[in-house]
């Protein structure tokens, strides 16, 4: 589950990026749960005691895409143009 966050977390967070061309801000709309399912997968991890260093990494990647697309979807996009 560790591996899995990270790949989510990885995936999550291209999908940030692409959201901030123009045309493709829906992408924060799949990005952001995206994100949620691998923070939580993060944290089960975590729980299990197997893979820490991943996990962490994987749910900091996560949190991130989580913090900036949820910013980014309750309507304040000014802030990072």
């Amino acid at each position: 589950m560790a591996i899995f966050s990270l790949t989510i977390g990885i995936i999550s967070l291209i999908g940030m990026f692409a959201a901030f061309l123009p045309y493709l801000g829906f992408l924060h709309w799949f990005a952001v749960p995206l994100a949620m399912v691998g923070f939580f997968m993060g944290l089960a991890s975590l729980a299990q005691h197997k893979k820490r260093g991943i996990s962490i990494t994987g749910m900091i990647l996560c949190g991130f895409v989580i913090v900036i697309g949820t910013i980014k979807l309750a309507g304040f996009p000014d802030i990072f143009v």
